[in-house]
């Protein structure tokens, strides 16, 4: 065995599924989104991205303080960002729903014990940052 491979046993790797969304996430392309949506220029107000940014808040200390299972608290909050953007008379992008499948898939990985509730946490923290400030920054 080399020791290459003696590393890669040793080390656990990260989910397939998860890294590859979170990728997806990451490289938001054209073939995802399709041209005109992704370029699209959205900028919310103040006051919309401040209810967003509470709600996002809300999230992360409940999982944080183990409130809710994960998949419970996801659930929730983008059943509740949906009605926010709709409130503030904003329509989903596609970019929204490729981070809220994003959001689901770890929420389902850190339910299967592929992730811990701390990496979770991590991953979800990094996904839900991104997408206020897009959608603050007004991009799609």
């Amino acid at each position: 065995m080399t020791k290459q491979e003696a590393l890669i046993r040793r080390s656990p790797q990260p989910s397939h599924s998860t890294s590859q969304v979170f990728t997806l996430a990451n490289l938001l392309d054209y073939q995802q989104c399709g041209a005109t949506e992704y370029g699209e220029q959205r900028k919310i107000s103040p006051d919309s991205h401040n209810a967003m940014f509470k709600l996002t808040d809300r999230l992360l200390h409940g999982i944080n303080h183990g409130r809710h299972s994960i998949s419970d608290a996801v659930a929730g909050y983008i059943e509740e960002f949906r009605k926010l953007l709709a409130v503030f008379n904003h329509r989903l992008t596609c970019a929204d729903e490729v981070t809220f499948q994003v959001e689901v898939e770890i929420a389902k990985d850190a339910g299967e014990g592929k992730l811990t509730r701390e990496e979770a946490l991590s991953k979800l923290r990094t996904i839900t940052t991104r997408h206020l400030n897009n959608l603050y920054y007004g991009r799609s």
